[in-house]
């Protein structure tokens, strides 16, 4: 029970650090501008769910997806606000049909993937599921859907995703994979050290994303993921705008750094200058000086 809890409690810290939501209309210390994605209203806040991927890997099928869903309604965390029963990798058949479209895989998912959508849907949750798509074109695809769809990119992190990575989906990755042990907790915590300065404004605003078999919580792991407290400030809208606020005076900050900078050096040149010219006067004096003396001496 306790290796359960410190393991659930480590995760609910790394994901902290192992995800940026995107926001409103504001700038970064970068000056890349950044907007409400997609221009689809959602994704203000963190999504919150479920996914499959941490503790089931490709073991997973119709049946327990059905399972989860009904467990996220049965023990109340619907009510809480986690409503994505999202499918990672593995659900897709190794074949397409004669479109080239995807297909489920028939033999985990025998009644087909929009059975189980509506199955999920009918219990007031939204299905999520994974894909490697091309970033651009999957997000034009799903901005001409009948309705909005919370796009989240798989991105590790890498290209300097915060600067092109609003332009398409509502939130992307920061890291690779992580798995339900220590190591890997440490090692994502490692490589988040570089902005141990700016986690007071990321902590709050991280997807809350279930790793772990909902059908058999231990009651430790649910006063975690249940915690309304945490999941009132997870969920705040208003601090995306401190955050903005915090984002902005650092910015001025960094502004008012250059300038003094700028300035700085500006005054080190002219004091540069100033000594280059009193170090012309002092070596002219001194060349007259010694010009005297050897005058005086032919004299």
């Amino acid at each position: 029970m306790e290796k359960t809890y410190n393991s659930m409690l480590s995760l609910m810290v790394v994901l902290c650090l192992n995800a940026c939501i995107a926001t409103v209309e504001c700038k970064n210390l970068t000056d890349h501008p950044r907007r409400s994605l997609l221009a689809n209203a959602i994704g203000l806040t963190p999504p919150m769910g479920w996914n499959s991927w941490n503790h089931f890997h490709c073991e997973i099928n119709e049946t327990m997806i059905k399972e989860t869903a009904d467990e996220i309604v049965s023990t109340g965390l619907a009510k809480l606000g986690y409503q994505y029963v999202n499918i990672d990798d593995c659900w897709a058949s190794n074949q397409r049909n004669s479109k080239g479209e995807l297909l489920g895989n028939e033999v985990t998912f025998p009644s087909g993937m929009k059975a189980l959508a509506d199955y999920v849907h009918d219990k007031g949750l939204k299905l999520g599921i994974y894909s490697s798509a091309g970033y651009p074109k999957m997000s034009r695809a799903l901005r001409k859907a009948d309705r909005p769809i919370f796009y989240s990119l798989c991105e590790w992190g890498w290209g300097e995703v915060p600067k092109w990575g609003h332009m398409f989906g509502n939130s992307w990755r920061t890291t690779g994979d992580i798995v339900d042990n220590w190591n890997s907790m440490i090692t994502i915590a490692d490589l988040n050290e570089v902005n141990a300065d700016m986690q007071d404004r990321v902590h709050g605003m991280a997807p809350l994303l279930i790793g772990c078999d909902v059908r058999d919580i231990p009651k430790e792991t649910m006063d975690i993921i249940a915690n309304e407290e945490i999941i009132a400030v997870n969920q705040e809208e208003r601090m995306m705008e401190k955050r903005m606020k915090v984002e902005e005076r650092m910015e001025m900050k960094m502004k008012k750094i250059e300038e003094n900078m700028k300035m700085g050096k500006k005054k080190m040149e002219e004091k540069m200058e100033e000594g280059r010219r009193e170090m012309d006067i002092l070596l002219a004096f001194m060349e007259e000086m010694n010009q005297r003396g050897n005058n005086s001496r032919e004299k």
